[in-house]
């Protein structure tokens, strides 16, 4: 049991903190990724069972009561590293990277390949698919929509299923259908290096988060609408004197929101600190309707949004006490953070151990929201854990 500190004594009430105890010893446990599936959960993470001996990808099915019940481990030759999953009724999708010569996930175009695979209930692989060039290649994030699969990654080289390359590192945007058939692949660049970000489908079109590298040293933020056929409709660059950070995308009623993090001075409001969180609504052609930002003196970063009844709740990591942050236990806590969309008025709620603490992902169910973190419990080993608001 890890024992949670709250400092914050007049909230004690709201939450529940609960550890999901792993079901054996690992040498490395790193949770990325927890997705809601027709029994209850999956919690992926990038795990080794002895020093190196390559990474391989840790799949805990969890019942509604959020205990361990069964794991799936996929390895190979090489590493198998998991970045997001997606829950289906019937299973899940996965993204990930391979460097893998033999086993369930293996490479076939480069040295590092992003791989999608869909595996069923018992957590069996039906399919996978590769995409990326002939070198390093990343996944990044993942959406389901209708009987559609939408991959983000970027890459660093050319390659047979990788249509166009500017240099540096490209953006790859690829499509496959349900059954695992590719689709169409896409890739944007600006000729420096640009990261793969967030992805978001609004049905027919998908919207594309990610940063590049100015020419003024810094990191900017791009995003831009695929068509359903993989051409541009259009694309916005959002940008202060600093690096902007783009977290999630998410809908809203009159465009998009967008959560990240920024260092710069003079974009979304005045600065708090080293790094604050920032929230953007942009309407349904990029332009941007208001903007947030949310933070203390030192360090904040974004992780996930979600928004309710015109209410945003953020959550992030803060080494903070100050400011919007009311309090910190010790080394990086988990901060949630509540906007009233009329008022703007902001609440901040910390969380976490004296170790450092990390933040994975709100899941909303019955009216209530999940956050569902980890603590650094030694140098390789996060133990996961959830908090349960009231």
């Amino acid at each position: 049991m890890i024992p949670i500190c709250f400092l914050m004594t007049a909230v004690l009430s709201w939450v529940d903190t609960i550890p999901i105890e792993l079901p054996r010893q690992y040498h490395a446990f790193q949770p990325v990724s927890i997705a809601r599936t027709g029994g209850g959960f999956v919690l992926a993470a990038n795990s080794e069972d002895e020093a190196a001996g390559g990474w391989s990808i840790a799949l805990l099915k969890i019942d509604n009561d959020l205990r361990v019940v069964s794991e799936r481990v996929l390895k190979g030759e090489g590493s198998n590293t998991v970045q997001k999953i997606i829950g289906l009724e019937d299973g899940l999708i996965l993204l990930g990277n391979t460097t893998c010569s033999e086993g369930t996930l293996k490479r076939r175009e480069g040295i590092q390949d992003i791989v999608v695979a869909r595996l069923d209930e018992e957590l069996e692989v039906r399919w996978s698919i590769n995409i990326g060039g002939r070198g390093s290649n990343h996944a990044q994030d993942i959406v389901v929509s209708g009987e559609t699969v939408t991959i983000l990654g970027w890459i660093d080289t050319p390659g047979k299923n990788i249509p166009d390359y500017t240099g540096g590192w490209d953006i790859v945007v690829a499509k496959c259908s349900l059954d695992g058939e590719l689709i169409w692949v896409k890739s944007l660049g600006s000729g420096q290096d640009d990261v793969a970000g967030v992805l978001l489908s609004d049905g027919d079109s998908v919207f594309v988060g990610y940063n590049t590298w100015s020419k003024r040293r810094k990191w900017d933020i791009e995003i831009v609408r695929l068509e359903i056929d993989g051409r541009i409709g259009w694309r916005k660059t959002v940008r202060g004197r600093g690096s902007d950070l783009i977290g999630k995308l998410i809908p809203s009623q009159e465009g998009l929101i967008v959560l990240g993090s920024t260092d710069s001075d003079n974009f979304a409001g005045s600065a708090r600190g080293g790094v604050d969180i920032f929230v953007l609504r942009l309407s349904d052609r990029g332009t941007i309707k208001w903007a947030e930002r949310i933070g203390g003196s030192r360090i904040d970063m974004a992780a996930d949004i979600v928004e309710t009844n015109g209410m945003l709740t953020i959550l992030g990591w803060s080494e903070s006490n100050d400011v919007d942050v009311q309090e910190h236990i010790g080394g990086k806590d988990i901060v949630v953070f509540k906007v009233d969309l009329n008022d703007r008025e902001v609440q901040s709620y910390t969380f976490g151990t004296l170790d450092d603490d990390w933040p994975l992902r709100i899941i909303s169910m019955q009216d209530r929201h999940y956050f569902f973190g980890s603590t650094q419990i030694s140098a390789t080993v996060q133990q996961p854990f959830y908090v349960k608001l009231h």
